[in-house]
């Protein structure tokens, strides 16, 4: 029996497998409808986050450059997608965003761009992730584990409330 490479356990697997679901919900939203839309986001998004919790807990003093993947323009398609099946339900204000520790007045978001940048961050991960080199693997996962402290772990509950509004509360049918 060989032995499983500390980058492959039970958690980190369930993280990348979730992350997988996520990326291609997101790509292939725009075949889909508003309402299977917002109710799939709404179930995968917390579980991503609780997988992130669980896992992401890589911290180191070294300096790693890991290569991006995910490219303006497919930022932008995967955006754009997502904000054409939400329509007039895509913007939402935040008082949970960088820039509003210099206004009085909450800042205006878009589920499609807080989307698109958790897609960003998992999508680069997962194509390191794939290609299976342990110590490209240690630091995609010290890199995500960052930027889910600093970035998309917040995006991510931040654009859940919008998500959560639209599902029960928005008076629309979505």
């Amino acid at each position: 029996m060989t032995e499983i490479s500390k980058y492959h356990s039970k958690d980190i697997m369930e993280f990348v497998t979730v992350g997988i679901e996520f990326c291609k919900r997101i790509e292939n939203a725009k075949f889909t409808t508003r309402e299977a839309f917002v109710g799939t986001m709404i179930k995968i998004l917390p579980l991503l986050y609780i997988k992130a919790l669980i896992v992401l807990n890589f911290k180191t003093d070294e300096i790693f450059y890991t290569e991006h993947f995910v490219k303006a323009a497919d930022y932008r398609a995967v955006a754009c997608g997502v904000a054409a099946i939400m329509k007039d339900l895509d913007d939402y204000l935040d008082v949970f965003v960088e820039d509003f520790k210099y206004s009085d007045d909450p800042i205006h978001c878009t589920v499609s761009e807080s989307l698109a940048d958790i897609y960003q961050e998992i999508a680069d991960f997962l194509y390191i992730f794939k290609q299976d080199n342990e110590e490209s693997t240690y630091a995609a996962l010290c890199e995500i584990s960052d930027s889910f402290a600093e970035r998309w772990g917040q995006i991510l509950v931040n654009v859940m409330r919008p998500m959560h509004e639209i599902m029960y509360n928005s008076g629309t049918d979505i």
